[in-house]
């Protein structure tokens, strides 16, 4: 998505034309809106986990009453007796408290973040950041100010880094001036 703006986009200095090719909810921020106002949280891992051992755990049991009922049958007890005795067992070993341990182990989680001054609304938050292998984070300046800075450009030969320097250049509106051997940047008034 070579030389496109987007809605919201903000402009600061310069001139320019555009060409508008989509409009309210079919724009990226549109897109992102929508998504924002679906209800529907994905899954998280340990709730797709419950939901694959709750299916196991579910056909283990309809194959294990089924296997009791046709053995009850086989020794001649009565097929009432047998029904009953095999749903019986069915409910019996369905885990009811397991919701209850999840939750319970989350909300330590919880606790143990909010004494590191670390604030989480959803407690499947926890379960999920527990489960990241990356973080991906932008430094406060970035976020609050509005300010960046180039410290160093890496891996680059020094015809692209010139390259990178000149472009640095062009999108600023500082002037940097030399007094005494002594750099220093000033913005440029309009």
């Amino acid at each position: 998505m070579k030389n496109c703006c987007f809605a919201t986009t903000t402009v600061v200095n310069g001139h320019g034309e555009a060409i508008v090719t989509e409009i309210g909810m079919s724009t990226k921020v549109g897109k992102i809106a929508k998504l924002i106002m679906s209800n529907e949280a994905p899954e998280t891992p340990i709730q797709r986990k419950l939901s694959e051992v709750g299916k196991v755990l579910g056909f283990s049991c309809i194959v294990i009453c089924m296997v009791i009922f046709c053995i009850g049958i086989l020794k001649r007890i009565p097929i009432i007796e047998m029904f009953m005795t095999s749903i019986g067992l069915g409910v019996a070993a369905i885990p009811e408290g397991l919701p209850a341990v999840v939750t319970i182990m989350l909300s330590i989680g919880v606790t143990k973040m909010a004494k590191k001054n670390i604030i989480i609304r959803k407690l499947p938050a926890v379960e999920t950041l527990g489960s990241s292998t990356v973080i991906c984070s932008d430094k406060t300046g970035t976020l609050t100010q509005n300010k960046m800075k180039v410290t160093r450009i890496e891996n680059v030969n020094s015809t692209d880094k010139k390259f990178t320097l000149t472009l640095a250049t062009m999108c600023t509106d500082c002037n940097i001036e030399i007094e005494n051997g002594r750099k220093s940047a000033s913005r440029r008034s309009n």
